[in-house]
């Protein structure tokens, strides 16, 4: 539409008293000053238009309650928006806008504001005068903070604040008592809000309404890592001033202890650090890192006479990074220090973790040479963590204080809420205080059935409980078997005055622990476990390998996950998280599963250098369980190392003259190649063209087939919704319509691949 049309339509629509003025998909840059002439205008739709500027005499429609500027080019509003005193539905969104004009705050009538999908980094304080706004989106922008004058919209009931840059939340939230939908993923939380948007949002609410009550509290979490032997617990003896104590017992699990420190800021209240001691020993390191945290200073601690290489300091950095990336601090302490001076190329190791590492010293625990020094710096380290000295409320810190000074090393979930309940604390709040200790370790409360009455209030209780399996020499001596018969053996009839004993009450407790950390999984109809990381290193003899023949009705799928790191416990937790298709072959480095269906896969992992793992499925139609075994893969990735970096990718079936091609398809771009139309993609090592449906679901199908047809389909699937896109009733329309024919097409397609594989 040309400027001249668009006259001419604004001519028509003021001599004609029109009401709605909708134009969609045009090459508009403005609007002319004379769409203030249709002061009787009470909806304007102006989609996908190419707007840059909107021109003032738009304060004049008067009676306008509609105003949607969706999917422009628009970075800025003339103040003159404020005048629309009737407006009760306004879209701004998909634009570019950063800031409102001054003036917003006046439109008291808004009802529904979506903001989706701009630049905005904040918002203005006057926002609060939105009274009576229902409806907020915001969505898709870059707020880090939102202003506590949103509290005063009493009438909202949905707001929509994800994909953004949010850490924390106003308090004055809780003061919405109407809002019934909260949308909030995708956000860099910090570590409290992490956990409670996962909760109920009453939880969240009632932790909210909770830091109306403040109170700052300045303490942090310590965690004093390394290899077994290098003095980790004499350090933290030497923090207390506690006397040098030789051949102190080796440590079981974890060990917690609080130091105070003088609080570097000028404040009068001093720093807690709260010490956990961790276990070097290799076994321990799978369950360490459940208690690894983002907001924590980790102490990585080594001996220089044994050199850098044997304490892994390279290893363990890796480690921290995995699975909380750059937002901990690290400091790197050498023990022994009169002993030999120590060799590190620290330089080297902040050029790889600039943001990780946070200083490095020598210390000898002996005479505490050093300890005074290093105290302090780990002091002004913890001071200038953004959540050390935020606030918490007074009667939540009473709660928790009296639970971490019971004489009790667990509770019943009732007896929790009966001390929270003392303090005023009412369910909502008790839960919420109850899921941000787990998250922070000073409790474990899991919420999954046979855990969930249980709340430990020592948490170093329960990991010796673990630990003392997880050495225990018949077991490993069995290749991981735990025969449940000698669990009293483990826990209470071991003889050793130094090992904690356990009242038999809590055996099932422990096993359903273990099992939801991944350690293990029940076998022979529940009476044994297997704890996978105690496999043996041994392959068994399996059924096939990757190279071997394939039966008649069989076709083999392959798929490479190739990291740049060494995650710890890879296949150990894989081995667990997929015991429902267990056949008894698992080793150290592998796992052989069979489906119900009768697919098999072998799951191999070849470790530094070259870090890869192998997933390769036989049967009559793969791709099921192959995908079924990626979903788990990456669902574990993210959930335990969500800073990994891989890469996933088929290899070429191309037999050559020298054997199997090394060529490798990315994943990622054969789905982009099926969503282009494309039926083959060439190898860059063979240059042969490979049919994408055999690297995808293990078959080449003929053209214009019912393969070619999923991948026409799903490019229409994404053309119908950009062309839907303004009109969400039609699009739903089409998503359904489209919905129905994947179904019909997905039952002809398996029933096509049946007969196939039956003839």
């Amino acid at each position: 539409m040309t400027q001249e049309e668009l006259l001419r339509l604004i001519d028509q629509a003021a001599v004609g008293d029109w009401h709605e003025l909708i134009l969609v998909d045009n090459q508009l840059s403005s609007l002319p000053p004379e769409i203030g002439q249709l002061t009787n205008l009470q909806r304007l739709v102006l989609w996908s238009s190419q707007l840059t500027t909107l021109p003032p005499d738009i304060g004049q429609l008067a009676n306008l309650r509609e105003l949607d500027l969706w999917g422009n080019q628009l970075t800025v509003l003339p103040p003159e928006i404020g005048q629309l005193a009737n407006l009760r539905k306004l879209d701004i969104s998909q634009n570019r806008f950063s800031a409102l004009p001054s003036g917003f705050g006046q439109l008291i009538n808004l009802q529904k504001l979506d903001m989706r999908g701009n630049r905005f980094s904040a918002l203005p304080p006057e926002f609060g005068q939105l009274v009576n706004l229902k409806e907020l989106i915001l969505s898709g922008n870059r707020l880090k903070t939102l202003p506590s004058e949103i509290g005063q919209l009493i009438n909202l009931r949905k707001l929509d604040i994800s994909h953004n840059r949010l850490s924390t939340l106003p308090p004055e939230i809780s003061q919405l008592e109407n809002l019934n939908e909260l949308t909030l993923g995708n956000n860099p939380w910090n570590e409290t809000f992490a956990t409670l948007v996962q909760r109920p949002m009453s939880e969240l609410m009632a932790y909210l309404c909770s830091l109306l009550e403040e109170l700052p509290q300045f303490e942090a979490k310590v965690l004093l890592i390394g290899e077994g032997a290098v003095g980790k617990s004499s350090l933290l003896r030497a923090f207390n001033n506690e006397p040098f104590q030789v051949n102190l017992p080796t440590t079981h699990g974890i060990e917690v202890k609080q130091v105070h420190a003088d609080n570097p800021q000028p404040i009068e209240t001093p720093l807690t650090l709260n010490f956990w001691d961790f276990g070097g020993q290799e076994v321990y390191r799978i369950t360490h890192q459940f208690f690894f945290s983002r907001q924590a200073l980790y102490l990585l601690v080594w001996k220089p006479r044994e050199g850098r290489e044997e304490n892994a300091l390279e290893d363990w950095l890796e480690r921290i990074h995995l699975r909380v990336g750059d937002e901990a601090k690290v400091i790197i302490v050498a023990t022994h220090g009169h002993e030999r001076y120590p060799e590190l190329d620290y330089p080297s190791l902040q050029a790889r973790y600039p943001h990780l590492l946070a200083g490095h010293f020598t210390v000898d625990n002996l005479d505490s040479w050093g300890i005074t020094e290093l105290k302090a710096h780990i002091a002004q380290v913890v001071a200038a963590m953004e959540h050390v000295g935020v606030p918490f409320n007074v009667r939540w810190l009473e709660t928790r204080d009296e639970l971490q000074h019971m004489d009790r090393t667990h509770v019943t979930r009732d007896e929790f809420d009966i001390i929270c309940a003392r303090h005023g604390l009412d369910k909502d709040a008790s839960a919420a205080l109850r899921s941000i200790l787990h998250t922070q370790g000073r409790i474990i409360a899991y919420e999954v059935e046979g855990l969930r009455d249980f709340v430990v209030l020592k948490p170093e209780w329960l990991t010796k409980a673990i630990s003392y399996v997880l050495e225990d020499r018949v077991t490993r001596e069995q290749g991981g078997y735990l025969d449940h018969r000698r669990l009293r053996a483990i826990w209470q009839d071991h003889g050793d005055a130094n090992k904690e004993v356990y009242p038999q009450r809590y055996f099932p407790y422990f096993l359903r622990l273990m099992e939801e950390f991944d350690v293990s999984y029940r076998i022979s109809e529940g009476d044994a476990s297997l704890i996978a990381q105690l496999a043996p290193y041994q392959r068994p003899e399996l059924p096939w390998q990757p190279d071997s023949p394939l039966k008649d009705e069989q076709t083999q799928m392959q798929l490479l996950c190739e990291m740049k790191q060494n995650p710890p416990g890879l296949i150990p937790w894989l081995t667990v998280r997929n015991h429902r298709w267990a056949t008894g072959l698992h080793w150290r480095r592998g796992v052989f599963l069979r489906h119900r269906d009768g697919h098999e896969a072998l799951i191999d992992y070849v470790g530094p250098p070259y870090n890869r793992l192998s997933f390769t499925v036989r049967g009559a139609y793969p791709a099921h369980f192959m995908h079924l075994l990626q979903d788990g893969l990456e669902a574990l990735i993210q959930k335990r190392w969500p800073y990994l970096d891989y890469s996933l990718s088929v290899p070429c079936p191309t037999i050559t003259q020298n054997g199997p091609c090394p060529g490798r398809f990315s994943l990622e771009t054969l789905y982009r190649a099926r969503r282009a139309k494309r039926r083959t993609w060439p190898c860059d090592k063979c240059m042969k063209e490979i049919d994408i449906g055999r690297l995808l679901e293990g078959y080449a199908l003929p053209a214009g087939s019912f393969s070619q047809q999923l991948a026409d389909m799903e490019a229409r699937l994404l053309a119908e919704h950009a062309r839907a896109a303004g009109d969400r009733a039609l699009m739903l329309r089409n998503l359904q319509s489209l919905r129905a024919e994947a179904a019909a097409m997905t039952r002809r397609v398996l029933r096509a691949l049946t007969d196939e594989a039956m003839a």
